[in-house]
């Protein structure tokens, strides 16, 4: 998963247009120069095979770059782009004709053009639309609690059990108040798809609340949401609590979730939730860290004054 993520961050270090600049160049330099500069093979019909194999790569380069500039993607873009390189291909077709290099327009060469700019796009759309996500993808931090939209809110008190949810006006004076909280929204685009509560305390970070809208579930978004805050925390352990295994198949699925994510669990350590209210409940979880742990009987301490402001 790490290695198929920094193939995406790689992708998309390239700067908007350079793909399609490149690729532009490459079609018009090939297709354009004199027949006597261009090595022939044969093989029957293997120059429409190429035509559809570059006005492909064109189509599909097109759709990325556009997909980042847009931080969306979808079927009306990939046909505007398609469309667009079978013009250029009839461009092309129209200057062979005409500008007097030995070559000529063929109307087999532009079907091909048109065929591999519909076509080969389709094989790479998902792809397509993971790297658009992760172009867009942004922790963005509230604040000011005032700032916090509605639909977040309401995230917020239907992703948590009712004994593991701060009081919401707790969450809106630690906002405006505390430098140690912070409240992000997990946004593509202009989308809001999560959030994320988490505390910069003494020798680690830890993650209070972490969840992704439903809609936009099984996408890769909590993944690449824990990715980017990981990579942006490196410099110390994060710790975050989760039900128990034994708890049932969600609890299991969660943390294999986090453990995918080079989390740690520490089942043998026991840890209590203390409640955040006096009418809530204490709740026992257990405690997963990433990097090199801290000593747990430091983190439970740390958490139980700083979080939970809880005296024993």
């Amino acid at each position: 998963m790490k290695k198929l993520q920094s193939c995406f961050l790689l992708l998309n270090a390239f700067p908007l247009g350079m793909a399609s600049a490149i690729i532009l160049c490459i079609i018009c330099i090939t297709t354009l120069m004199p027949p006597s500069g261009v090595p022939s093979v044969s093989i029957p019909n293997i120059d429409k095979v190429v035509h559809a194999l570059f006005f492909g790569v064109l189509s599909t380069v097109f759709i990325f770059d556009i997909s980042r500039y847009m931080k969306r993607t979808g079927t009306n873009i990939y046909l505007s782009c398609a469309l667009a390189s079978t013009l250029i291909g009839a461009l092309i077709e129209i200057a062979q004709d005409s500008m007097g290099l030995g070559r000529s327009g063929d109307w087999y060469d532009l079907i091909a053009d048109a065929a591999g700019a519909f076509a080969i796009p389709l094989l790479f759309m998902k792809i397509i639309a993971r790297l658009t996500t992760d172009y867009s993808l942004r922790l963005s931090e509230v604040k000011k609690s005032s700032r916090i939209p509605d639909s977040v809110r309401k995230l917020y008190f239907e992703s948590f059990p009712p004994d593991e949810q701060r009081p919401w006006h707790s969450i809106e004076q630690l906002i405006d108040t505390d430098k140690r909280f912070h409240f992000e929204i997990i946004r593509i685009g202009d989308n809001d798809c999560g959030l994320v509560t988490w505390w910069k305390l003494d020798g680690f970070s830890y993650i209070e609340h972490f969840a992704v809208s439903p809609a936009m579930r099984s996408n890769g978004i909590g993944s690449l949401a824990l990715s980017r805050f990981i990579a942006r925390n490196k410099k110390q352990s994060v710790v975050l609590e989760v039900e128990p295994e034994a708890t049932g198949e969600m609890a299991r699925r969660r943390i294999g979730f986090y453990r995918r994510h080079g989390f740690s669990s520490h089942p043998e350590f026991h840890y209590i939730q203390p409640p955040y209210t006096p009418e809530s409940s204490p709740v026992e979880l257990m405690l997963m860290t990433s990097g090199i742990a801290p000593e747990l009987n430091h983190v439970m301490t740390a958490l139980h004054r700083d979080v939970y402001a809880w005296k024993d």
